[in-house]
């Protein structure tokens, strides 16, 4: 068996000039005995050995005594830019996901990689997270693989952005574009190229080389094992350094896009907003305006298409999507186009796990995730003969509670009617784990706005992005002494103004009043989420 290797074909092609973004530099990085220890100790022992057959129970029984002989190690391998050889060999073993059995693309790979060589990669990339985060070198758009982001925090801002457009009258336009295999085609050449401009010279960008370089596959399948495979292109599948190397290599895209652009690994979405003052203003201008957004869109788009062809990454115009998202009917809407394939739109756009309508109604989102839960619960209803109360408690807390409560800031207070659905699941669970255990499960409801609270006093605080922290509302300011001014805590809101219902319950409005409405006792004297987060708790259970 052959296995699919990552290649590019790149005789004589040379990167574009790439200017400097930083002053700063990161020549060398150095290891200490505590930090190996402490990476160590916090190893996973349910994970699969890689092909040197260490297994992480060993590393970690052993972490005291192993510590400052690996970190001798390591400093070597940093000081002379050189990653050994046997640990850049990794073992693919594929999983089926479903479909034909015999078409290979319907198994997912899954590579293992040496437990050492992880632990020096997990110091490195730390090492290299801070250098970045500290001095602002990561475009603010990028919210994939970085602390203090997720997936619900690039929701928040985007859905935020789409539906101000909409209660002023307005509608957006968006594309949310696909890259072709992007982790396993970046060019190492290109990659290697841009990494200076970020002030990574020297041993450290001789070590990354030496990282990047001859590494192999190969497939393993019921003991059969194939031949190893090198490979020239992308970052190392499994590994822990390979996602930040793809966020520097990407990390220029939206360097001179004009539409808002926002940005989880490499799942790209663009939007162009049309705001008015009145419906009347709407009607006479909303057309030039539409045109104006094509006009942008298209832009950035061939913008997109050149940078891709300039750094080898492939986008595919065939399954990039396109959304209105719109109040209104008949539309009659300019075409785009990527690389001469025009664009068709849909009424639903997937992205980052949630169904976005063309009216941003979560009705079917809900009915979507009821479904998916309801089936998980069915399966353990039909063991439930073969399973302890606790353990089905367990598996209902890990494998269905979190897809009914994925995002649920965005969608718990606009549909709160087809929150029922959500509601009844979790009251079948309860009949099957009786009355004494269904006292550990506190209600959805409490959960959500426990969740909602939490991921406001993030944005609030700034532990996020500047478009987020600058997208909640401004503190309260009273221009007189009022009895009810006294009653309010140092940091009430203004709470937004909304022109339509819909506006209203979403996130930034709905919890801006929940938030005023909490007791000043609930917020730390320092910023501390997890202690407010357990005052909210306690408080909202009383």
């Amino acid at each position: 068996m052959r296995p699919y290797g990552r290649s590019l074909r790149t005789p004589g092609i040379e990167p574009p000039a790439f200017s400097e973004r930083t002053t700063k530099k990161l020549p060398q990085i150095r290891i200490f005995p505590k930090c190996v220890r402490r990476t160590l100790q916090s190893l996973d022992t349910s994970k699969a050995s890689g092909p040197d057959g260490i297994p992480a129970i060993v590393l970690k029984q052993c972490a005291r005594v192993l510590a400052t002989p690996l970190a001798k190690l390591f400093n070597l391998s940093l000081k002379q830019g050189y990653f050994p050889e046997k640990w850049k060999e990794a073992r693919v073993q594929p999983a089926f996901k479903k479909g034909d059995h015999s078409c290979v693309t319907n198994y997912r790979p899954i590579s293992l990689l040496p437990i050492v060589a992880k632990v020096l990669e997990s110091l490195v990339n730390r090492h290299l997270m801070q250098y970045l985060e500290r001095n602002q070198l990561l475009s603010d758009t990028q919210y994939g693989f970085r602390s203090k982001r997720s997936t619900a925090d690039l929701l928040s801002l985007a859905t935020e952005v789409w539906l101000r457009s909409l209660d002023e009258y307005g509608e957006s336009r968006v594309v949310s574009l696909d890259i072709s295999k992007a982790f396993d085609r970046v060019w190492h050449k290109g990659l290697l190229h841009k990494l200076p401009a970020y002030g990574i010279s020297g041993a450290a960008l001789q070590w990354i080389s030496s990282y990047l370089s001859n590494r192999k596959i190969s497939v393993v399948l019921e003991g059969a094992s194939s031949d190893k495979l090198t490979i020239n292109a992308g970052v190392p599948q499994g590994s822990i350094l390979g996602p930040t190397l793809f966020l520097l290599y990407i990390n220029d895209l939206p360097d001179k896009l004009k539409s808002d652009i926002h940005v989880f690994a490499d799942d790209t979405t663009l939007s162009h907003s049309t705001h008015f003052k009145s419906q009347c203003e709407s009607s006479l201008l909303l057309q030039g305006k539409r045109e104006e957004s094509a006009q942008f869109l298209n832009r950035d788009l061939a913008h997109i298409a050149e940078w891709g062809k300039n750094w080898l990454v492939a986008f595919n115009p065939t399954k990039t999507q396109t959304i209105t998202i719109s109040l209104k009917h008949n539309l009659v809407l300019p075409p785009l186009a990527m690389s001469g394939v025009q664009l068709e739109s849909a009424d639903t756009l997937h992205l980052l796990g949630m169904d976005i309508s063309n009216k941003l109604s979560w009705t079917n989102h809900i009915s979507c995730i009821a479904k998916r839960a309801s089936q998980r619960l069915g399966a353990l209803y039909r063991v439930r003969s073969y399973l302890t109360h606790e353990s089905i408690l367990y598996l209902y807390k890990t494998q269905i509670r979190p897809i009914l409560e994925y995002c649920s800031h965005l969608w718990s207070k606009s549909a709160a009617s087809g929150t029922v659905l959500l509601d009844r699941i979790q009251k079948r669970v309860c009949n099957l784990i009786g009355p004494e255990l269904s006292q550990k499960l506190e209600p959805l409801s409490h959960r959500r706005d426990v969740s909602s609270l939490s991921l406001f006093y993030r944005y609030q605080n700034g532990l996020c992005s500047s478009q987020l922290h600058n997208s909640v509302p401004p503190l309260k300011q009273h221009r007189r002494r009022l009895r009810s001014a006294d009653s309010n805590h140092k940091f009430t809101l203004e709470v937004p103004r909304c022109r339509t219902a819909h506006y209203q319950t979403i996130f930034f409005p709905q919890t801006s009043a929940l938030w005023n409405s909490l007791p000043a006792s609930v917020f730390p004297d320092t910023t501390n989420l997890t202690k407010f987060k357990s005052a909210v708790n306690r408080m909202l259970n009383h």
